[in-house]
């Protein structure tokens, strides 16, 4: 890692340390948002060879189509 920089991980720790009145289930909640961003970013650059591009047949309550790139995470 370049000098200077730090992992994600790292830096919430340092946050926690300094922050006692941060709740540490924030912490946890911002790593699990990442792992599910870089995930999508995966299954993106992948884009139909993954089969996780296009629309699926159901609306959303707003009637807007679906995307299937909901659909094939977890």
């Amino acid at each position: 890692m370049p000098a200077g920089r730090i992992t994600l991980l790292e830096y919430l720790r340092q946050q926690s340390a300094q922050h006692q009145s941060l709740h540490p289930d924030l912490g946890k909640l911002v790593l699990e948002i990442a792992k599910a961003v870089q995930e999508i970013a995966v299954l993106t650059s992948q884009g139909a060879l993954a089969g996780v591009l296009g629309s699926l047949e159901s609306q959303n309550v707003q009637g807007e189509t679906q995307k299937k790139i909901g659909c094939s995470l977890r």
